[in-house]
């Protein structure tokens, strides 16, 4: 999946002559903490909340104030990847998108890619889920496929991750099938050590959200 296919375009980017105040009452109204800046044509970067409110006189132009926005960007034909690891380490809640011209068409947001990203880890479908801690070097998944195989478990997703201040690494595996009694029994036999197994049900899922919704409609 590439950026393209996510983009956004309903965010103009702010001009260098707009003013301070402008910019943070936009980012208010989009429950944003950044903004991209052109100065006509040209993309000039993105633009951070706080910077904006660390300025006095909130009726200077960008321009006027000195602000340099911040070279954040991502090319239209990367990868999904690629953009929630610039999001992640910027700490983004919006990232512009540039064409093949480098100039702004659009954006990517982080409430946005939450979705794709559940839809990519199968998030919406039934079935079981299985975290598995293990070496590094002992990570081999054409095994644990094998595993999953012989026991009538079709894999949905697999997501690996590094465990902090050490050489393992966990694996979730999600599964289309919820019983996972027999694969459990066969990892156990091959030593693997499971962290977590459980079903997650589409139903019960739903039946939360209505729940929160409820509990915040009383707190009006």
């Amino acid at each position: 999946m590439t950026v393209q296919q996510l983009l956004q375009n309903d965010v103009l980017p702010l001009q260098m002559e707009d003013a301070i105040h402008f910019a943070l009452g936009l980012m208010d109204e989009l429950k944003v903490r950044e903004l991209p800046v052109n100065s006509g044509d040209i993309f000039r970067g993105l633009l951070r909340e706080d910077r904006l409110e660390q300025i006095a006189d909130e009726s200077l132009s960008l321009q006027a104030a000195h602000l340099n926005p911040e070279p954040l960007f991502i090319g239209q034909d990367r990868s999904l990847h690629h953009a929630l690891r610039i999001m992640h380490s910027g700490e983004l809640s919006l990232l512009p998108v540039l064409d093949e011209n480098g100039l702004y068409c659009g954006y990517l947001s982080a409430e946005h890619l939450f979705h794709e990203l559940g839809g990519l880890l199968s998030a919406d479908v039934s079935g079981g889920v299985l975290v598995l801690e293990m070496a590094a070097e002992d990570y081999q998944l054409s095994e644990i496929a094998q595993i999953m195989e012989t026991n009538d478990l079709k894999i949905l997703n697999v997501t690996v991750r590094p465990v902090e201040m050490s050489t393992r690494i966990e694996v979730m595996l999600k599964t289309q099938s919820r019983d996972l009694s027999r694969a459990l029994q066969t990892l156990a036999r091959y030593e693997y050590k499971v962290q977590l197994a459980e079903f997650e049900d589409v139903h019960d899922l739903q039946l939360n959200e209505r729940y929160e919704l409820l509990m915040k409609m009383l707190e009006i």
